[in-house]
Parts: C-alpha cells; structure tokens; sequence
C-alpha cells in the first residue's frame, strides 16, 4: 500500500513517499535546477519562527515585526498589572477608612439599650392626646 507525506516545499498537498515534490511545485519550480532546492530549503530556515513571513538576518531568534509585538504586548501586559495593584490598593485604603469610621460610632449595648427604653417610654399617642 502506497504511503502518503505532506510535500516538503508547499506543505499543503500530498505526494508518494519517494517522490521529492509535489506536480504543482515542480510546475513553479521548472527552469530550476534540483540542486538549487536544498538553497530554498536553507532559506526556509532563516524565516522566522513566528510569523513565517519574515526572513531573519544572522542573529536574530524573530524578526523585529514579531520582537515589536512582543515588547507592546508586554508593555500592555505591566500597565494592567500596575492599574490592578493601583486599584487594590484603593481598595485597601476604602476598606481601612470605612473600618475607622465603624469604630468611632458608639454602638455599645448600654447605650442602645438606653435609646431603645427613651424609644419605649415616649409613645406617639401620648403626644397627640397632649396637642388637643
């Protein structure tokens, strides 16, 4: 049974096992030699890793396209963390202002149940009958 792999050049269309490319790829590459392919191969290596568009010069892991988005994506990546511990912080602040202001009301049991009985005594009916 004939084995079928992806051809190397175009990596889209599939060919026998033996053969070295596919038809359309030897249709585009005519006029070539065979031994030209292993420098297309070498070429194929210096493309970037990346975006695979991009050849890259002696040096160089990506190409500066790439390296750029890179460097703005961690770029963006600091600020957000940065306006998050902003905002923690803000939040910490808010959270010890409002314990502050809890602790300065006077919510003693003595004192709320002093208010209450003032509460009790005092009815409204009482008030209106003096009125008339």
């Amino acid at each position: 049974m004939a084995k079928f792999i992806k051809c190397p050049r175009c990596d889209l269309n599939y060919i026998l096992e033996g053969e070295a490319l596919c038809e359309v790829c030897k249709k585009e590459l005519e006029g070539f030699n065979l031994g030209d392919l292993e420098d297309v191969d070498e070429e194929l290596d210096d493309l970037c890793p990346v975006c695979r568009l991009n050849f890259l010069e002696e040096n160089e892991t990506i190409c500066p396209e790439c390296l750029e988005k890179q460097q703005s994506e961690e770029e963006k990546k600091k600020a957000l963390v940065e306006d998050f511990e902003e905002d923690k912080w803000e939040e910490e602040e808010e959270e010890e202002e409002d314990d502050e202001d809890l602790n300065d009301l006077d919510l003693s049991f003595e004192s709320l149940k002093e208010e209450e009985e003032d509460w009790d005594t005092a009815s409204p009916l009482e008030e209106e009958e003096e009125d008339y």
